[in-house]
């Protein structure tokens, strides 16, 4: 239960200021300043916990790993998401991952759950995965789950993604599932992005370069290429400009 901890902070400090703060009380070499620290996780400010979740999270060994498994029943939702992501470099705990992506009540823990499951790469994260593709009611967690499951090579469930792309009527949804069946060998899907590419929904054009930028094959990368050339020459808005500079950029030194 989030309580009143003994170190407080002025309303008006920054969150860098409150990172360093906690960062340099887990360097001291203080008892004191440590147990400082981790009471910071019951604070009952939820910023305060989930900056310290951040923080602690990061710290190698038992000290990271007691940190994001105590913020796994933390009452927000945020601090909760903050702290599935620190899972993996600090001991995975499948079994908590597992109970999150089933019993969450928001859908964006279950859908970090999901993520974090997917970058395990264990056959058994992928059968947690896959049950709770057909489970999961929420359309944008279903298509975390799927996307998770792009990083096993048994690909069973993809009929099953198939009908659910079908059925789906939200656009950003369907690019998530298009993505994932390209990511998944089924290369008429590239045609279907390259589409949203030349829309005129900003919101969705910047979701398909974030997945192109994660799920292009090599022999696509040209096709890919002179697609983001063409499209700078759009007004499509400083941020998408930015975005493909970036990728671009990454894709070029990646040729080097």
């Amino acid at each position: 239960m989030p309580k009143s901890t003994k170190i407080k902070f002025d309303p008006s400090i920054s969150s860098e200021d409150i990172c360093e703060k906690i960062q340099s009380l887990i360097e001291s070499d203080r008892a004191e300043d440590l147990r400082a620290a981790l009471e910071l996780l019951d604070d009952h400010n939820p910023n305060i916990r989930q900056l310290a979740v951040s923080v602690l999270g990061e710290v190698e060994g038992s000290l990271g790993r007691i940190a994001a498994r105590s913020a796994l029943h933390d009452p927000s939702c945020i601090v909760r998401d903050v702290a599935l992501t620190h899972l993996w470099a600090n001991g995975l705990d499948m079994r908590a991952l597992s109970k999150m992506l089933r019993n969450d009540e928001y859908w964006t823990v279950r859908a970090t759950a999901a993520d974090a499951l997917g970058d395990t790469c264990f056959k058994s994260a992928r059968r947690i995965l896959e049950a709770a593709f057909h489970t999961e009611r929420i359309a944008i967690v279903r298509a975390h789950i799927a996307m998770a499951l792009t990083n096993f090579e048994d690909t069973a469930i993809k009929a099953d993604i198939e009908a659910a792309l079908s059925n789906e009527r939200d656009d950003r949804v369907r690019i998530w599932f298009s993505a994932t069946l390209y990511a998944m060998g089924d290369s008429k899907r590239l045609k279907d992005l390259i589409e949203i590419l030349h829309g005129n929904n900003y919101a969705y054009i910047y979701i398909t370069l974030y997945h192109l930028r994660q799920l292009i094959r090599e022999e696509d990368r040209a096709i890919i290429q002179t697609e983001l050339k063409l499209l700078k020459n759009i007004d499509v808005g400083e941020a998408i400009i930015c975005r493909i500079d970036k990728i671009l950029e990454e894709w070029n030194m990646t040729d080097k």
